[in-house]
């Protein structure tokens, strides 16, 4: 499954990560695919919420936790952190880790 639209997958996000609404097509969205165990996955969350915290207006988190059932297989991840960015339900950036080129991207929009 190649996730294009933020919608095909909304209900998979942890709620407690974040209050991800799918009808603010305007927000952009950040999705962070990781495993509880991966260094690197919380170092990225870290970053990734304080970018919210800098854009708390503009900026909506969720997060996937990849050794739940088959979420690795079912989202056709590989290798973890992966993150995704959409705007307006559509998948703009995909990227591993690096959340300053993220973080530009996203100025891009606003």
């Amino acid at each position: 499954m190649h996730l294009r639209d933020i919608n095909e997958f909304s209900a998979f996000i942890k709620p407690e990560f974040s209050a991800f609404n799918k009808t603010e097509a305007t927000r952009i969205a950040i999705v962070k695919f990781g495993l509880p165990s991966c260094p690197p996955c919380k170092i990225v969350g870290e970053k990734l919420l304080k970018l919210r915290q800098k854009y708390p207006h503009n900026i909506t988190l969720g997060e996937i936790n990849l050794a739940e059932g088959d979420n690795a297989e079912v989202f056709n991840i590989h290798k973890a952190p992966v993150v995704h960015v959409y705007y307006g339900g559509k998948l703009i950036v995909t990227t591993n880790a690096n959340i300053e080129a993220l973080e530009n991207e996203i100025a891009k929009l606003l």
